[in-house]
């Protein structure tokens, strides 16, 4: 969310559901009859891990249409800019950038590693303001001339696919990164709720295929479910020892630049 902070502070979460509650898996004698039940009716469950979105850049024009209970792009954000005396607001991607191939047309993302996004949502000795006024200026200072680009947001226009599942499926709405930060940090705290660094390794950095310590794959065998990871690229799943050379769970989908 590119706007101010919300006025109400965060409420505490209420408790979870005991259908989505899993004590153990199916078939164990320590599982009470019909705790689970509506999980058992799925088989398989399907994670695609993305990145560099935030809600509002991707979905956030859900909020405007009637009956919509999404918690989205809320009104007209803004960001101060240099040369901009009023600064630059939020607006929809087809009003900034010509044409509907407007992904096409931004010079590249935002910068993503901790110095940047520091400067994106307000760090202030050594402490989190959350003003989150930062990101046209730093952006602008990479790509001069753009820096109103990282204020707008698609719209289902320009993400038909998109647009398409947000209405057949369920939407969250409130994504947050695990980490103020880059990806490999990200990814990290996504598999094992912690990283061990925070900043991207070097592909020939020493300590790839050689981190220690849990990941959600480790409970996830612990408790018998079977799980597989598809990569088309290096999977950060492979910079854990414990699956650096992993061929039983960590397969091969089709690697980007392979034309076959």
């Amino acid at each position: 969310d590119t706007g101010t902070p919300r006025p109400d502070p965060p409420q505490p979460p209420g408790p979870m559901p005991p259908e989505f509650v899993v004590i153990a898996p199916r078939g164990s004698p320590s599982r009470p009859a019909g705790y689970t039940e509506q999980l058992d009716k799925i088989d398989h469950l399907v994670f695609v891990m993305m990145e560099n979105r935030s809600f509002d850049h991707m979905l956030g024009y859900l909020q405007f249409e009637q009956g919509s209970r999404v918690e989205g792009v809320k009104g007209v954000h803004s960001n101060p800019l240099a040369g901009h005396p009023g600064g630059v607001f939020t607006l929809p991607v087809h009003d900034i950038v010509a044409g509907l191939q407007a992904t096409a047309f931004i010079p590249s993302s935002p910068n993503h590693g901790i110095e940047h996004v520091r400067k994106q949502i307000g760090v202030e000795n050594g402490i989190a303001v959350g003003a989150m006024t930062g990101f046209a200026q730093d952006y602008e200072d990479s790509e001069p001339g753009y820096g109103n680009y990282v204020m707008a947001y698609y719209t289902g226009e320009e993400l038909e696919c998109y647009h398409q599942l947000a209405h057949d499926h369920t939407v969250c709405d409130h994504w947050f990164a695990a980490f103020p930060g880059g990806t490999w940090p990200n990814r990290w705290a996504t598999l094992s709720g912690s990283a061990p660094d925070i900043y991207n390794l070097e592909f020939d950095a020493p300590r790839i295929g050689f981190l220690e310590g849990p990941t959600i794959f480790d409970v996830l065998s612990t408790y018998g479910v079977e799980w597989r990871v598809y990569e088309s690229d290096l999977t950060l799943v492979r910079t854990y020892f414990k699956y650096r050379l992993d061929t039983t769970h960590i397969l091969p989908f089709k690697h980007r630049y392979d034309d076959s």
